[in-house]
Protein backbone atom coordinates (compact mmCIF):
# COMPACT_ATOMS: atom_id res chain seq x y z
CA UNK A 1 0.00 0.00 0.00
CA UNK A 2 1.34 3.40 -0.99
CA UNK A 3 1.68 5.95 1.79
CA UNK A 4 0.40 9.50 1.46
CA UNK A 5 3.92 10.89 1.86
CA UNK A 6 5.04 8.86 -1.16
CA UNK A 7 2.27 10.47 -3.21
CA UNK A 8 3.32 13.92 -1.97
CA UNK A 9 6.96 13.16 -2.85
CA UNK A 10 5.94 12.11 -6.36
CA UNK A 11 3.90 15.29 -6.77
CA UNK A 12 6.77 17.44 -5.49
CA UNK A 13 8.07 17.97 -9.01
CA UNK A 14 6.42 20.69 -11.16
CA UNK A 15 6.51 18.52 -14.29
CA UNK A 16 4.73 15.67 -12.53
CA UNK A 17 2.18 18.15 -11.18
CA UNK A 18 1.62 19.32 -14.75
CA UNK A 19 1.17 15.76 -15.97
CA UNK A 20 -1.43 15.09 -13.27
CA UNK A 21 -3.19 18.35 -14.13
CA UNK A 22 -3.41 17.38 -17.81
CA UNK A 23 -4.68 13.92 -16.92
CA UNK A 24 -7.50 15.35 -14.80
CA UNK A 25 -9.10 16.46 -18.05
CA UNK A 26 -8.68 13.24 -20.05
CA UNK A 27 -6.42 10.30 -20.78
CA UNK A 28 -3.38 11.13 -22.90
CA UNK A 29 -0.78 9.23 -24.85
CA UNK A 30 2.83 9.36 -23.72
CA UNK A 31 3.65 11.29 -26.90
CA UNK A 32 0.95 13.88 -26.14
CA UNK A 33 2.31 14.34 -22.64
CA UNK A 34 5.89 14.62 -23.90
CA UNK A 35 4.78 17.33 -26.32
CA UNK A 36 3.38 19.44 -23.48
CA UNK A 37 6.68 19.87 -21.63
CA UNK A 38 10.16 21.09 -22.53
CA UNK A 39 11.68 17.69 -21.81
CA UNK A 40 12.56 14.67 -23.90
CA UNK A 41 10.44 11.56 -24.34
CA UNK A 42 12.80 9.59 -22.03
CA UNK A 43 12.45 12.38 -19.46
CA UNK A 44 8.66 12.17 -19.71
CA UNK A 45 8.84 8.40 -19.27
CA UNK A 46 10.95 8.86 -16.13
CA UNK A 47 8.31 11.16 -14.63
CA UNK A 48 5.57 8.71 -15.56
CA UNK A 49 7.45 5.85 -13.88
CA UNK A 50 7.60 7.87 -10.65
CA UNK A 51 3.86 8.60 -10.80
CA UNK A 52 3.09 4.99 -11.68
CA UNK A 53 5.24 3.67 -8.82
CA UNK A 54 2.92 5.37 -6.32
CA UNK A 55 -0.23 4.43 -8.23
CA UNK A 56 -1.18 7.93 -9.34
CA UNK A 57 -1.22 6.93 -13.03
CA UNK A 58 -1.59 3.73 -14.99
CA UNK A 59 -0.50 2.97 -18.52
CA UNK A 60 -2.03 0.71 -21.16
CA UNK A 61 -0.46 -0.24 -24.45
CA UNK A 62 -2.44 -0.80 -27.64
CA UNK A 63 -0.14 -1.61 -30.50
CA UNK A 64 2.59 1.03 -30.35
CA UNK A 65 0.47 3.59 -28.49
CA UNK A 66 0.80 3.91 -24.72
CA UNK A 67 -2.10 5.68 -23.03
CA UNK A 68 -1.81 7.16 -19.56
CA UNK A 69 -4.72 7.66 -17.19
CA UNK A 70 -5.07 9.16 -13.76
CA UNK A 71 -5.88 6.81 -10.89
CA UNK A 72 -7.88 8.72 -8.27
CA UNK A 73 -7.46 6.42 -5.25
CA UNK A 74 -3.94 7.47 -4.18
CA UNK A 75 -4.81 11.13 -4.66
CA UNK A 76 -7.97 10.63 -2.59
CA UNK A 77 -5.97 9.02 0.22
CA UNK A 78 -3.54 11.96 0.20
CA UNK A 79 -6.46 14.39 0.25
CA UNK A 80 -8.00 12.54 3.22
CA UNK A 81 -4.70 12.88 5.08
CA UNK A 82 -4.59 16.62 4.38
CA UNK A 83 -8.19 17.02 5.53
CA UNK A 84 -7.47 15.22 8.83
CA UNK A 85 -4.30 17.22 9.37
CA UNK A 86 -6.02 20.51 8.57
CA UNK A 87 -8.82 19.71 11.02
CA UNK A 88 -6.35 18.83 13.76
CA UNK A 89 -4.25 21.98 13.31
CA UNK A 90 -7.26 24.25 12.95
CA UNK A 91 -8.55 22.94 16.27
CA UNK A 92 -5.12 23.36 17.91
CA UNK A 93 -4.72 26.92 16.64
CA UNK A 94 -8.25 27.82 17.74
CA UNK A 95 -7.44 26.57 21.24
CA UNK A 96 -4.23 28.59 21.27
CA UNK A 97 -6.08 31.72 20.15
CA UNK A 98 -8.65 31.19 22.91
CA UNK A 99 -5.89 30.90 25.51
CA UNK A 100 -4.28 34.13 24.34
CA UNK A 101 -7.65 35.88 24.39
CA UNK A 102 -8.25 34.65 27.94
CA UNK A 103 -4.80 35.84 29.08
CA UNK A 104 -5.16 39.43 27.83
CA UNK A 105 -5.77 42.08 30.45
CA UNK A 106 -9.45 43.01 30.61
CA UNK A 107 -8.83 46.51 29.28
CA UNK A 108 -7.37 45.04 26.03
CA UNK A 109 -10.17 42.53 25.37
Amino acid sequence: MVKHYEVFAALGDPTRQGIVDLLTRRERTVSELAGEFAISLPGTLKHLRVLQSVGVVSRTKTGRTVTVRLEPEPLGAAEDYLRRTRTFWTHQLDNLADRFADSKPKELR
